[in-house]
């Protein structure tokens, strides 16, 4: 377990924090790490892509709050297929279609397969030529964030 040292964020001094934002960056990666953890309870489409949103907000809130530069944070994304296919995913559920520079795909697809009589169905997404398992993606980008903030010298919050 590692421990973090936090520092309360504010946007305004005069002002207490917003809930959603006390903690800075921190409080978005709990946030990630949560909605993460109802997967297991949920599989459904709806959660995966509330999780690929809070994901890739992450990127935002480390700018943000003075984290980490844009440059550094795009760098890393820009060379990690999960991050990219996350955004293209991330900006598809917010706009239904993807009318600039996509990661990967534009016209990715996002559907159901068969994995047999005795399993469940898997979701995909079909994006540049290539099939990922959402659930397996999802992780990928969980591991991502640990390894992009801990070679950046930031320290994981603990999450229950």
């Amino acid at each position: 377990m590692t421990t973090s040292t936090r520092r309360i964020f504010t946007r305004h001094p005069q002002r207490l924090p917003s809930l959603e934002s006390l903690f800075g960056w921190q409080s978005q990666y709990e946030r990630m790490i949560r909605w993460h953890n109802q997967l297991k309870q949920d599989p459904s489409l709806d959660m995966l892509l509330t999780f690929f949103l809070n994901c890739y907000a992450l990127r935002d809130w480390l700018i943000n709050s003075n984290a980490l530069a844009a440059t550094i944070i795009d760098g890393e994304i820009n060379n990690n297929l999960a991050m990219r296919l996350c955004r293209d995913l991330c900006n598809r559920s917010k706009h239904l279609v993807i009318d600039r520079r996509p990661s990967i795909d534009a016209n990715l697809v996002i559907t159901r397969e068969y994995r047999g009589a005795s399993r469940p169905p898997g979701i995909v997404v079909l994006a540049g030529g290539v099939k990922s398992d959402l659930h397996e993606l999802a992780h990928q980008c969980i591991v991502f964030w640990q390894d992009t903030l801990s070679a950046n010298g930031l320290h994981l919050p603990w999450v229950a």
